[in-house]
């Protein structure tokens, strides 16, 4: 994100552009509609901003979703494989950069660990670069702690659901550190939503979790039936569009034949007709001259 491009559309710099791509004049124009350096935005705290929201708001998606092949894109595309990579490492260092610090924070928030989450957002180094750019940064940094907390919660449920046959509300509040009240608010919102399959059990303050998710391999094995049958599927389709054509030729000589066989059955007719006609002519001849002869031995007869 830290580049020229959001520096133009914030109307805190130019992008540098060919020769003839804009004139003195459109230059000019676009000088004058420049912010003062004073109103400036700090880009670096643009990234960061976007990037801790984009974690509290995907984390606990992708703990809920983990094994589902059909969920939507997030927003941490340019983030995963950074995370990965770190996951794969045998001996990782201390963050030093801004996104290193995210990664770290988004790597211990998928773990359910929200106070190395928090460490590794609001510490010394990212008070200086960003926290304090705001105004009243503390009241930032308590909303964001806050914030961090919650998240982690719904993470840690999604993640470890399947662990847990019953959990106490008072322990989830004294792990994360957050009111009764709102450890309660937070799990029958899930419920409600239906992202988590668990009931409350109000006289003892526990929650009992229904099991009813796939495991693993379970979720494992149902992704791989899904893309098995997505690839008979297309199979079949292309099959088919191969196939066409040698079924059309083919019925395209079954109406040849059946045409042939009409027209056959058309003359077969026309030939019978004709010789109904010529026999039909023939007996009236023989009528004719029956009634001649007839006439001729009257007149004999007569004489």
């Amino acid at each position: 994100m830290v580049t020229a491009k959001p520096k133009e559309l914030l109307a805190q710099g130019l992008l540098p552009q060919r020769q003839h791509e804009r004139s003195a004049e459109q230059e000019k124009v676009e000088k004058q509609r420049q912010m003062p350096f004073h109103m400036h935005i700090n880009l670096e705290l643009l990234e960061c901003v976007y990037l801790v929201s984009a974690m509290l708001l995907e984390i606990p998606y992708i703990a809920a979703h983990e094994f589902d092949a059909r969920r939507r894109m997030i927003r941490l595309q340019n983030l995963l494989p950074t995370i990965a990579f770190i996951r794969g490492q045998s001996l990782v260092g201390p963050p030093e950069s801004m996104r290193e610090h995210v990664v770290a924070a988004a790597k211990a928030m998928r773990c359910g660990n929200w106070q190395a989450c928090s460490n590794f957002i609001i510490n010394k180094k990212m008070n200086t670069k960003v926290w304090d750019l705001f105004y009243e940064a503390d009241g930032v940094r308590e909303m964001l702690s806050k914030f961090i907390k919650e998240e982690s919660l719904r993470t840690y449920l999604f993640t470890y659901s399947n662990v847990y046959s019953s959990i106490s509300i008072p322990s989830l509040a004294e792990m994360f550190e957050l009111p009764k009240s709102k450890v309660h608010c937070l799990i029958s919102k899930m419920i409600i939503n239906e992202e988590l399959m668990a009931s409350l059990d109000d006289p003892t303050e526990t929650v009992e979790m229904h099991r009813s998710e796939p495991s693993r391999l379970q979720a494992l094995s149902m992704q791989f039936t899904d893309k098995v049958t997505n690839l008979v599927d297309v199979n079949e389709k292309i099959f088919d569009m191969k196939q066409g054509n040698f079924f059309q030729r083919g019925n395209m000589g079954n109406r040849d034949r059946v045409f042939n066989r009409n027209q056959n059955n058309q003359n077969s007719n026309w030939g019978q007709q004709r010789r109904d006609n010529r026999n039909q002519r023939n007996r009236q001849n023989r009528n004719n001259q029956q009634q001649q002869q007839q006439q001729k031995e009257l007149i004999i007869d007569e004489e």
